[in-house]
C-alpha cells in the first residue's frame, strides 16, 4: 500500500481530502499539522499527526494542502527528504506557474484542482445538494497536470487526485498554464470578482428599502433562469427588454478592453505570483 503525506490536514481543503483519504482502501496517510487548533481538529475525528521529519521521507505522495504564500518555504525544507520516485501534488497551479515551487530530480510534481458542485446540476439527495464545494457528497469534476516529471507517472497522480476529492466524475488533462488560466484568471480574477460585485448591488437594492428576503431570493432566482439561457443550457434567448438593459449597462459596468487586460499570460502570472508571496 502506497504513503501519503498530507501537509495542513486540518486547513479547509486538508480536513476535505483527509476525510476521504481515511476511507481509502490504497493509500496509508499520514497528517501533518502544526497548529494546535488543527491538531484537535483532526483528533476531534479520530486522527493523530505525525512529525514533518519522520513523515516525508517515507511518502511515495506529499500533498502539499497549504496556503499559497507557504509553498516556498516549506518545498524548500522538504527536498532533502524526498526520496526518489515521490510525487509531490499540488492542489492549485500557482506556485507552479508562478516559478515558486523549487523541485528535486526523481521527483515527479503533480498539480490538480476541483470544479466544486456544478452551479446547475442534477443532484437529488438532500446531502448533496447542500455539498456545495464537491467531493463529499455531490459529484464533480477535476483538473489535472503533469508539471514535472516521468509522463507514466500522470496515471498516478490523477487516480490519487480522483481519491481525495471524491465522486470525481470527470478528470480533465490540461497544461499548468491552462490550469492557472483558469484559476486564478477566470475562477478568482473575473467570476469571483463579479459575484462580489453582484453582492454590492444586491446590499444597495437593500439599501434602497427592498426587503433583504425578498430582494435575495429575487437575485438567486434571476441567476439561474438567466445562467441556462447565457451559457446554453435552453434553446431560448433573453426577452428584448432585457437585451437591451444589458447593451446600455455593459458599458458602464465593463471597462473597454477589460478581457485583453485580464487574459494575458502576464497578467496571470503576476496574479499568480501576488498570491505566492
Amino acid at each position: 500500500m502506497e504513503k501519503v503525506v498530507l501537509l495542513g490536514a486540518a486547513g479547509k481543503m486538508g480536513m476535505r481530502l483527509a476525510r476521504n483519504l481515511r476511507n481509502s482502501k490504497n493509500y496509508d496517510t499520514l497528517y501533518i499539522e502544526t497548529s494546535p487548533e488543527g491538531v484537535k481538529r483532526l483528533a476531534d475525528v479520530g486522527l493523530s499527526v505525525s512529525a514533518f521529519a519522520d513523515a516525508i521521507p517515507q511518502a511515495d505522495y506529499v500533498i502539499m494542502a497549504l496556503p499559497d504564500r507557504f509553498i516556498n518555504t516549506v518545498a524548500t525544507d522538504m527536498l532533502p527528504l524526498l526520496k526518489t520516485g515521490a510525487m509531490v501534488m499540488m492542489l492549485d497551479p500557482a506556485a507552479a506557474f508562478a516559478g515558486k515551487l523549487p523541485t528535486k530530480d526523481g521527483v515527479d510534481y503533480f498539480v490538480t484542482h476541483p470544479y466544486h458542485t456544478a452551479f446547475i446540476n442534477d443532484e437529488t439527495d438532500p446531502n448533496a445538494k447542500s455539498d456545495y464545494f464537491g467531493g463529499d457528497y455531490a459529484k464533480q469534476n477535476i483538473v489535472c497536470a503533469l508539471f514535472k516529471g516521468d509522463e507514466a507517472q500522470y496515471g498516478r497522480g490523477e487516480a490519487l487526485a480522483k481519491t481525495v476529492f471524491g465522486k470525481v466524475v470527470n478528470a480533465y488533462r490540461v497544461t499548468v498554464e491552462q490550469m492557472a488560466i483558469l484559476e486564478p484568471g477566470l475562477a478568482e480574477t473575473v467570476c469571483a470578482t463579479l459575484l462580489y460585485g453582484l453582492r454590492a448591488a444586491l446590499d444597495r437594492v437593500v439599501e434602497m428599502g427592498v426587503p433583504a428576503e425578498a430582494a435575495k431570493a429575487f437575485l438567486m432566482g434571476h441567476m439561474l433562469g438567466e445562467s441556462v439561457v447565457v451559457f446554453d443550457y435552453v434553446d431560448y434567448n433573453m426577452s428584448d427588454a432585457c437585451l437591451e438593459a444589458v447593451r446600455l449597462a455593459t458599458p458602464e459596468i465593463f471597462q473597454p478592453g477589460w478581457l485583453d487586460k485580464i487574459f494575458t499570460l502576464e497578467a496571470i502570472r503576476k496574479s499568480a505570483c501576488d498570491i505566492t508571496v
